[in-house]
């Protein structure tokens, strides 16, 4: 068993990416800053809506523990409140959505929920809100965590490698 999975709770002022399935192997993800026990802020982009455009959604949901779509969460930041969750906020309102889901000059893919996630990653790190790893390996870090929990039909929780690199802290 990989001793980086621990049986854990949702961190109040934990950030953390969550996954859930769209397909077979397939996974749409969004970013939950917890707020309290029950209590968060789910950042997402979503496809759909009336005119199937990518568009940027927030918005405080409860119990996401208990959510069935919801099967895995990798805890990518401590720490996460006052002047730092404003900061984190700012980011995250501010990175854009490719509303028709073309090609992103960045990554080189088709816009989607792990191309956003990405650009998130990238802007927090760049700030020093995050730590120093490569967004794209955060995200098939999460990917991989879905992937099992799916695998073992359970739910999975675990820091990210580079939280545990720094001991814990972001």
């Amino acid at each position: 068993m990989n001793s980086n999975i621990v049986e854990r709770k949702y961190e109040d002022g934990g950030m953390d990416i969550i996954p859930a399935p769209v397909s077979a192997n397939r996974w749409y993800c969004g970013i939950y800053i917890v707020v309290s026990d029950t209590y968060g802020m789910l950042y997402h982009v979503s496809n759909k809506n009336d005119d199937s455009k990518w568009i940027f959604q927030e918005r405080m949901t409860e119990n996401v523990v208990a959510s069935h779509t919801i099967v895995a969460a990798l805890h990518i930041a401590t720490d996460i409140q006052e002047q730092r969750l404003a900061s984190v906020h700012d980011i995250l309102v501010a990175t854009p959505a490719i509303a028709d889901g073309g090609m992103d000059p960045k990554s080189g893919l088709h816009f989607e929920s792990s191309v956003w996630v990405m650009e998130v990653l990238d802007r927090l790190r760049a700030a020093g809100l995050i730590q120093n790893e490569p967004a794209k390996d955060v995200v098939e870090e999460a990917y991989r965590l879905a992937n099992l929990a799916s695998l073992i039909a359970s739910k999975e929780m675990r820091k990210s490698d580079g939280l545990i690199a720094l001991g814990g802290r972001s």
